[in-house]
């Protein structure tokens, strides 16, 4: 397993100063945020031979492998919502919001190709989060969706297949994957595809209510990316809301808060061995979305705290 840093951390950064503060930290790879949003890199600089070129005299200056190439925010319009509340991300009717989000899936993989990287992480939506819960005269408001996914991701997933490309979905709870049972329904209308898994953040799960440890073994062999991200319930809770949707990450009063490693409530140690007894030989990148603390004290304190726990041996027969 090696160490990196999400990148959340630096995207809004350019390329040169993203580096440097990666450097800086001591890691040896790094993540490559493409999403439209992104400052660091837009997806056309890896596409472009000779944009792609200053790129990888960049990196390898710096001495950085890549960790992954992510695109999150694009990625939502695969599934959605396509109505206005993603205009943010590409203004058009929901046909070509879809339309748009399928052609920069699609070159994220030939991208990721083009930089000898093996691996995608992003998003793939939901169109309609208000079905978690079924309204009167339905069976099941979640499971339809699903119908969906099968149909716009065998649009995208052939072109992973292609260039030899995983994807691996963050699962989060604004996703219709987010959760165990939505995982495991997900391979059933997508296991066709070996190109399909996991980016495992353990924040995340935790938001759902999820086990990180339950959900690394049941799904050992999809995992293909993990954010090392903490977590906290205030007890007792004492204020008048617990999700706060409308303050998401900037109320550090709040009584859920996503945490740096270490600060928060996961047992690391027990995150840490079953992904090593499940085999898993990818990185760990940690995401700082506390918002307790700073932006770099929070990534290196979080790095420090992550860096001993990490095992690099494999698992030996018995000897004693």
């Amino acid at each position: 397993m090696r160490l990196s840093l999400a990148s959340t951390a630096y995207m809004d950064l350019p390329l040169g100063e993203a580096v440097s503060r990666v450097k800086e930290l001591g890691l040896e790879c790094i993540d490559l945020a493409v999403d439209s949003s992104s400052r660091m890199l837009q997806l056309e600089d890896l596409l472009d031979p000779a944009r792609r070129a200053e790129v990888q005299r960049v990196l390898a200056k710096a001495g950085l492998g890549i960790s992954a190439i992510s695109n999150h925010a694009d990625g939502q319009l695969l599934l959605g919502p396509l109505h206005e509340v993603t205009d943010g991300i590409y203004r058009g009717t929901p046909a070509e919001k879809r339309a748009y989000a399928i052609r920069r899936m699609q070159d994220c993989a030939r991208a990721a190709d083009a930089m000898g990287v093996r691996l995608v992480a992003g998003f793939i939506g939901c169109p309609d989060y208000a079905r978690w819960f079924r309204w009167p005269g339905q069976e099941d408001g979640w499971a339809p969706q699903f119908a969906q996914c099968a149909e716009v991701m065998g649009a995208v997933l052939p072109v992973y297949r292609e260039y030899g490309v995983r994807f691996a979905h963050e699962l989060h709870p604004k996703q219709l994957v987010y959760e165990t049972e939505s995982a495991a329904r997900s391979l059933e209308v997508l296991g066709e595809f070996a190109e399909w898994g996991f980016n495992v953040d353990t924040g995340n799960l935790a938001l759902a209510g999820v086990d990180a440890v339950d959900f690394i073994r049941q799904f050992a062999d999809r995992i293909w990316h993990v954010h090392a991200k903490d977590a906290e319930i205030l007890r007792p809770v004492t204020r008048r809301h617990f999700l706060a949707h409308n303050r998401y990450y900037s109320q550090a009063e709040r009584n859920f808060r996503f945490r740096i490693p270490g600060w928060g409530q996961l047992d690391w140690r027990r995150i840490l061995t079953e992904l090593h007894l499940a085999g898993y030989t990818g990185d760990i990148a940690v995401e700082n979305e506390d918002s307790t603390i700073g932006r770099w004290e929070g990534s290196r304190l979080a790095l420090d705290f992550i860096r001993p726990l990490l095992l690099h041996t494999p698992r030996q027969e018995r000897w004693w």
